[in-house]
């Protein structure tokens, strides 16, 4: 009786052993798989799935995930990209890291500079030293003539050919000048004006603008080998032509070129 019932213990604890063996063998066999063409998902203790299932390995669709469920240690390092993020995130700038951070070339423009931000040392200006600017602008203050002929612009208006009315004296060293011309009427059909830079002796460059027929506008860039001693500039009107008596706005850019030391 002693032997026997021995044997029914090993025999039952022989059962136990084996069907735990049976249950983890199982479960070591299980295959999560979706059937095709619907969100249906079923594990399976055989190896694979069965026809119209498909194996899911390392992947859950949209549909299976809890809300809220995946957070920052479920999303591997260097996954997020740029089309990743939404154009309406609206991320908190506090939460972004701008310490090697530069603006592109060319990307900042005049709405984003606040008022009166820009100052002398942005622009690399000694403020107590020369510029390397000279700006003029005016209007004249009786209308330029139609007859043919000279008359010179200046800061407070027009007047007739003189050497002692410049724009700039010999203390400038200018060697490169802007001019832009606007007339309050239009020279007229087959009339024209013209307008210098002029040293108070000779025209100063190759360079002038005109303004002809119905336009009201000109400009002209010249660049001189040498700073003159004096710069006018002059209003024309050419033998020949009557252009219709008008006003005149004129802006006037000299750029400073600094002397040796």
């Amino acid at each position: 009786m002693t032997g026997g019932l021995i044997m029914r213990r090993l025999d039952f604890k022989f059962i136990i052993f084996a069907g735990l063996s049976l249950i983890i063998s199982q479960a070591s066999s299980q295959n999560l798989c979706r059937k095709i063409g619907t969100d249906y998902v079923k594990w399976f203790s055989i190896n694979g799935c069965p026809t119209g299932f498909t194996h899911i390995n390392n992947s859950i669709r949209q549909s299976h995930l809890r809300t809220g469920s995946v957070n920052s240690t479920k999303i591997a390092d260097g996954t997020i990209t740029d089309a990743d993020i939404s154009p309406n995130a609206n991320i908190d700038t506090s939460k972004i890291d701008f310490t090697n951070w530069e603006a592109p070339d060319n990307s900042v423009v005049e709405e984003s500079i606040a008022d009166e931000s820009v100052t002398t040392d942005k622009l690399g200006i000694d403020i107590a030293g020369p510029l390397p600017l000279v700006v003029f602008s005016g209007k004249t203050s009786a209308d330029l003539s139609s007859s043919s002929g000279s008359e010179y612009l200046y800061p407070n208006g027009k007047t007739a050919p003189s050497s002692t009315n410049d724009l700039l004296g010999n203390q400038m060293e200018c060697k490169e000048f802007y001019l832009n011309i606007k007339l309050g009427t239009a020279p007229g059909v087959g009339q024209t004006r013209k307008f210098y830079f002029h040293d108070g002796s000779n025209n100063l460059g190759p360079n002038h603008c005109e303004i002809s027929g119905s336009n009201t506008s000109c400009s002209v860039l010249i660049t001189l080998d040498t700073p003159p001693a004096s710069v006018q500039i002059k209003s024309e009107v050419p033998s020949g032509s009557s252009p219709a008596a008008t006003s005149a706005e004129w802006l006037f850019v000299c750029r400073w070129i600094l002397p040796d030391s």
